[in-house]
């Protein structure tokens, strides 16, 4: 899984992040509050941090192993703009209340036992006017449209046995699975509080979704 997330950043970021969000790269550079929640390593949130010194990042896990691994990395590339916090995506603390102009989410719907707890959560802490940058997999609500399409058939595959195990923590899971389709991410955004400013689909990968949400 790190190899994979370590696979093209800057691509990504180029293409599915910067090059999707309407003036975000302007509003990064002048300077704003900014947070990854569910950084893992802390590799997007480490090339945002050096691109864009006068934005102030938090990027945030629930495992120290990862945390320990990013704040290494950082240090030895002398961000100061960047800070690493452990903290639960569904019990964010009050001093988040109301604080960031800009949220990123990578992958972590999806693997959540109560996605909509988590948005809510994303909701609460967003500025009025802010937006959230919700990065996830998704495909096509008909089964039947997916018909001989081998990238979903591998997301499904990866899906089962990894994301649904690990979203099924409870007996009252959600358990979506990175195969969740965008019917059910735009009722989830929907149901949180946001607006749905603009769905993204990558090119090269049409299950990347990058959905642009306005609080």
């Amino acid at each position: 899984m790190r190899e994979l997330r370590v696979f093209s950043q800057d691509t990504l970021l180029e293409e599915f992040v910067l090059g999707v969000v309407p003036g975000l790269p302007k509003r990064l550079d002048k300077g704003i509050m900014a947070a990854e929640l569910g950084c893992g390593y802390g590799i997007l949130a480490s090339n945002l941090a050096q691109r864009y010194p006068a934005t102030t990042f938090i990027a945030s896990d629930v495992v120290d192993e990862l945390l320990e691994t990013a704040r290494q990395a950082a240090s030895v590339k002398g961000l100061t703009n960047l800070h690493f916090e452990r903290q639960d995506i569904y019990d964010l603390p009050d001093t988040y209340m109301n604080k960031f102009d800009w949220i990123l989410v990578r992958d972590v719907i999806h693997d959540l036992p109560h996605p909509d707890r988590a948005l809510r959560a994303i909701y609460r802490s967003l500025k009025p006017g802010g937006e959230l940058s919700l990065l996830e997999k998704g495909v096509t609500e008909t089964l039947s449209e997916n018909v001989g399409n081998m990238g979903v058939c591998s997301l499904y595959t990866l899906s089962t046995f990894s994301c649904v195990p690990e979203s099924f923590q409870h007996p009252d899971s959600a358990a979506l699975g990175a195969a969740w389709n965008v019917c059910q991410a735009r009722e989830m955004i929907e149901r949180a509080g946001f607006t749905l400013v603009k769905e993204f689909h990558n090119e090269k990968n049409k299950q990347d979704v990058h959905y642009i949400c306005r609080k």
